[in-house]
């Protein structure tokens, strides 16, 4: 497993070795959108990535704004920060605000112009628990800071089974993990899929203020951040508009 000092060094490198190590995969979906044949949708791709951000606050913002300079970097971190916020709102909530910074990319995700097929408001805070996700996690470690079960499952089988084979959307975050050792709260990300160009630097962004957020509210350091991608990939169409 690679590590990173930082943000900013893990992201540069990950672009290198998808550059230089990825496999050209084609596809017949992606989400809910049938691209069988188009080879714009065919993935450059890495199987079953993992590294680890030693600090998990450090270059953050830096990494955004590598891939994104300019205004672009600005309104993804006003996108994040109202995605974060809507995360940690404790309220089920689709479609939620932060979709309108970025509506070119969302729009054609909303269902009848209304919903989304899911959000991770939903996921997080899910009205059919007793309550939400995030708070469960901040209640098992301060309680047991030892725990190995403080998750936050996004991607749930009763829900999405049913949309798989590109029906609608469905999650591709598993789950978040959160470990407390030596007074740190560690930070693992399991993902089934990940876009190197367009997603990863949101994701990464949002999962790492949650875990800022938790070290918070238990009043202890952050520590390791490490990410597991299954497919860890770029669409061919995307690769002229990024620095690569």
């Amino acid at each position: 497993m690679r590590i990173f000092a930082n943000h900013l060094e893990a992201l540069k490198e990950l672009l290198r070795e998808v550059k230089e190590l990825s496999i050209t995969t084609p596809l017949n979906h992606m989400q809910d959108k049938w691209v069988a044949g188009n080879k714009e949708y065919y993935t450059r791709e890495l199987i079953g990535y993992t590294y680890r951000v030693s600090q998990a606050d450090l270059q953050l913002d830096e990494m955004v704004r590598f891939l994104y300079p300019g205004k672009d970097g600005d309104d993804i971190l006003a996108y994040c920060a109202l995605e974060l916020k809507d995360r940690l709102s404790g309220d089920s909530k689709n479609p939620g605000e932060a979709h309108k910074s970025r509506y070119s990319l969302w729009e054609e995700f909303l269902e009848d112009k209304q919903k989304f097929s899911y959000t991770y408001s939903e996921r997080i805070n899910d009205p059919a628990l007793e309550k939400n996700q995030l708070q469960t996690v901040i209640d098992e470690l301060r309680t047991s800071p030892d725990s190995r079960q403080g998750i936050i499952q996004i991607y749930n089988y009763l829900y999405d089974a049913k949309n798989i084979g590109g029906k609608h959307r469905i999650p591709c975050s598993l789950f978040y993990q959160f470990l407390v050792r030596n007074k740190k709260l560690h930070g693992i990300y399991v993902m089934r899929s990940n876009d190197l160009l367009t997603h990863f630097v949101v994701d990464v962004w949002i999962a790492c203020h949650i875990q800022m957020y938790i070290a918070e509210q238990l009043e202890i350091k952050v520590g390791s951040y490490t990410h597991f991608a299954s497919s860890l990939h770029c669409y061919l169409k995307d690769i002229p508009k990024f620095v690569f």
